[in-house]
């Protein structure tokens, strides 16, 4: 089972694939925004910018 976040996109809660390692490229489940990982320990993902 994968850990718990809150997205800082649509502030929903989504569970993370386990794995993830700084620079890594994510999605949340509820609003598919892409999120990087920026840090592990603390858990800090922010939106991915798009140019």
């Amino acid at each position: 089972m994968g850990r718990q976040f809150r997205c800082p996109a649509c502030k929903e809660y989504f569970e993370l694939e386990e794995g993830l390692i700084k620079g890594d490229v994510t999605c949340c489940s509820e609003c598919f925004e892409e999120l990087e990982v920026m840090s592990i320990e603390p858990l800090r993902l922010e939106k991915v910018s798009s140019f």
